[in-house]
């Protein structure tokens, strides 16, 4: 495993977008993990701490990607990020931006159609999740 920088060298998160579930093949992993960035560059794994140079593992693309209409933001990644809030960038900044992470919108300019759409595809799968909540939870008759 490639070495973590530590809290005080990182400045802020940039996102990363593993090369299945959407940036090579349709496989379905469309989690949207965050690396710690330094002023060296972003050493180390992923907030939720998969080592994206491990021997054998799959592809990624740090900061870009493809848009993925169904693309969340990593549960475990998010948590991190929201813990100790630095900014998230990358191509993807605004899903973690609607999750309650705070952004430096460094990409919002270059790209506006691509945010919208990923705040589109967050709105839907929250709506999607209340749905399906809302059926799974038996009616109560007194």
């Amino acid at each position: 495993m490639t070495e973590t920088p530590s809290a005080d060298e990182i400045v802020a998160y940039e996102t990363l977008q593993w090369a299945f579930g959407g940036l090579v093949d349709g496989r379905p992993l469309h989690e949207v993990c965050l690396v710690g960035a330094t002023h060296h560059g972003t050493p180390g794994p992923t907030l939720c701490g998969k080592d994206r140079f491990a021997k054998g593992g799959p592809g990624w693309s740090l900061g870009g990607g493809c848009t993925d209409p169904d693309a969340l933001c990593c549960p475990g990644c998010l948590a991190a990020c929201l813990a100790d809030q630095k900014p998230v960038e990358g191509i993807f900044h605004a899903l973690y931006a609607a999750a309650g992470a705070p952004t430096h919108h460094s990409h919002s300019a270059d790209n506006p159609a691509r945010d919208e759409l990923i705040r589109l595809a967050a709105r839907r799968r929250d709506r999607d999740r209340r749905e399906s909540q809302a059926r799974a939870v038996p009616a109560r008759h007194g």
